[in-house]
């Protein structure tokens, strides 16, 4: 076993609704270079015979379980209401799961949404330490943006790339909030540094890379002016400037025109009573939509 590269406890839970990062756990579990099987959540005699075959298994598995129902309950083909999965199947994970890490059999449960507790996942995830329950949730809309930043300056800092905070935000403001797009840029970013034998991102750098200019690169300049807030227009005019965009008042006058009909749309959905509605199409909680 010293030949694997990731040491694993023997159950795993990973969910979450954020994708990238999701998935990206999951290629790093298969690294750990174990055969690996699968079965359905509410298979018992599926979920148990790697088990029963441990000492006869010429390499150690790793058992994907997919958790995918998110009630307790599903429909049998004769109508009627059967279980999707069992509490015993839930005590075997459970107790399983407080063992030593590396055992020969490892089982990794994965659910692709939030686990909650009507979820196999979420009640596998209950019994076991919570070290061993890896969850990844997709950021709310108002957050997006700064978790994505902070994304983009743990990317750099893992990959080896020295690069202000500033140029951090330029990459989101410029690329958008999606993670799985923004490891890539800077995955770009740190080849186009290091093929000229720097560490050091520079802004020419950034602006050589990111091939578009989305109209995310506006948003913190107008979430500043609809909020009225002096130092955020400014904070935020100073990003633009820091930016790899030499001339941004183009993108500015189309974001504003775009974000001023969307506010139109907001407010034509809170006369018609539909509050949450608004708050939702302008990416906002109801609280901070209220705030507005």
């Amino acid at each position: 076993m010293s030949g694997r590269k990731v040491r694993l406890p023997p159950v795993l839970v990973v969910s979450g609704s954020n994708d990238h990062l999701r998935v990206r756990e999951m290629r790093k579990v298969i690294s750990s270079g174990r055969t690996v099987l699968k079965v359905e959540a509410g298979d018992s005699e599926g979920l148990r015979e790697p088990l029963a075959l441990a000492g006869l298994l010429s390499e150690p598995s790793l058992v994907v379980v997919s958790s995918a129902s998110l009630r307790r309950k599903k429909k049998a083909e004769d109508g009627s209401e059967a279980s999707a999965w069992s509490d015993e199947d839930v005590a075997m994970l459970v107790e399983y799961g407080q063992g030593e890490a590396d055992p020969e059999v490892v089982y990794v449960v994965l659910h692709e949404g939030d686990a909650g507790v009507t979820t196999f996942a979420g009640k596998v995830a209950e019994g076991l330490p919570k070290a061993r329950h890896r969850d990844f949730p997709a950021p709310k809309p108002w957050d997006a943006q700064d978790e994505a930043i902070r994304f983009v300056r743990k990317e750099f800092l893992e990959t080896g790339v020295e690069v202000s905070d500033a140029l951090s935000e330029a990459v989101v403001l410029n690329a958008g909030n999606d993670m799985g797009f923004l490891a890539f840029e800077v995955l770009k970013i740190k080849a186009l540094v290091n093929s000229e034998g720097r560490t050091t991102a520079t802004k020419d750098d950034i602006s050589r890379v990111i091939s578009r200019m989305a109209e995310e690169g506006f948003r913190s300049l107008l979430e500043a002016v609809s909020a009225r807030n002096p130092r955020a227009v400014i904070k935020a005019i100073q990003h633009l400037r820091e930016g790899p965009q030499a001339d941004a008042s183009v993108g500015v006058c189309v974001a504003v025109g775009r974000t001023s009909a969307k506010w139109l749309r907001a407010a034509s959905l809170l006369a018609r009573g539909s509050a949450e509605d608004a708050a939702s199409s302008m990416g906002m909680s109801p609280h901070q939509f209220k705030a507005q």
